[in-house]
């Protein structure tokens, strides 16, 4: 290699891995190193071969935008948050493939799928004698569809999903906390997470009074959680406010027109979490005891956080958990 290209691949490295927020420049050896913990190095690799495998870019993209996030995955810290390298690593490969929104047609399934077991599960609620824990199972379980990303997976997340609503039970409970917590509450912000899913949520947000809830979704794809503009289209049209927000990595620019969402939690007497990165993501920016999060753990590392097995069900108020603290 002569010194100018030397020089040019030493600059490059430290365009493409920011020091501000957590991934490290190439060490003079030339070794980086790997985010923490190693377990769930599959997952990340997985998530961006599945985003690329559904993306309609060309091969050569596809392929560039895998071999730049798996660069950005090695040299990432080890105490950088795996929800930022995760949205780091999706949003390289979608730069490479000019945007493309490759879960789409994942999102408009499973949303499809959802809508159409509504009707079943609002009159489970409907018969119950006390609705309210019927609402907060039902969102929990529909987290279950977060394995749905994989189409080779849909159909038993979707089963996985509809039988933990129907029949399951709460691994940890702190649903009559929530529920005391709401009674007092006059903004509450109910983080969204995967499509489909927040239709199911739509139980739960009834329950708690749709006129005080706002219903924060992303306003940019990431993998197949639930978009702001389509919770607002006639099909999927939620009876509660739905507020776009952008969350990115430190080092990118949010998008254009769109707040963020320490904007949103702001002011907020509740916050309702949907989805296992948000323990992570909203660690020191949410007061813990007006924090609950609802969803099942996919993973060991997550589940352990939480001291239940993995894919329970859980209703969590985040000031009860000290493994969070």
């Amino acid at each position: 290699m002569t010194a100018d290209a030397g020089k040019h691949h030493k600059d490059n490295s430290r365009k493409v891995i920011p020091r501000e927020w957590g991934l490290s420049p190439i060490r003079p050896s030339g070794a980086g190193v790997v985010p923490g913990p190693f377990e769930c190095l599959p997952c990340l690799s997985r998530q961006l071969a599945m985003t690329a495998q559904l993306s309609d870019a060309g091969k050569q993209k596809r392929h560039a935008g895998i071999a730049e996030a798996l660069m950005h995955l090695a040299m990432s810290e080890p105490d950088t948050p795996l929800p930022v390298v995760s949205e780091d690593l999706q949003r390289t490969v979608m730069r490479h493939t000019g945007g493309a929104d490759s879960y789409a047609d994942v999102r408009r399934r499973l949303s499809s799928a959802a809508r159409a077991l509504l009707p079943a599960l609002l009159r489970l609620q409907q018969e119950a004698r006390d609705p309210w824990p019927v609402a907060v199972r039902v969102s929990a379980a529909g987290n279950l569809m977060e394995q749905a990303r994989d189409p080779e997976q849909a159909g038993a997340a979707m089963d996985a999903a509809w039988h933990a609503a129907v029949r399951g039970r709460l691994a940890l409970d702190h649903g009559e906390e929530l529920r005391q917590a709401a009674k007092d509450a006059r903004r509450i912000v109910f983080l969204a997470d995967n499509a489909g899913e927040v239709i199911w949520d739509s139980l739960l947000i009834d329950q708690l009074g749709a006129s005080r809830v706002t219903l924060a979704a992303r306003r940019l794809p990431y993998l197949h959680d639930a978009l702001a503009e389509e919770l607002v289209s006639p099909d999927d049209r939620m009876a509660c406010e739905v507020a776009a927000f952008d969350d990115p990595p430190p080092g990118y620019a949010r998008e254009h027109g769109t707040g963020s969402l320490d904007q949103l939690l702001a002011g907020a007497d509740l916050v309702i979490a949907k989805g296992s990165e948000w323990p992570e993501r909203l660690a020191g920016r949410v007061p813990a005891e007006l924090c609950f999060f609802l969803f099942a753990p996919a993973c060991h590392r997550i589940a352990t956080r939480f001291g239940v097995p993995p894919k329970s069900l859980v209703a969590a108020h985040a000031a009860a958990l000290t493994t969070l603290r």
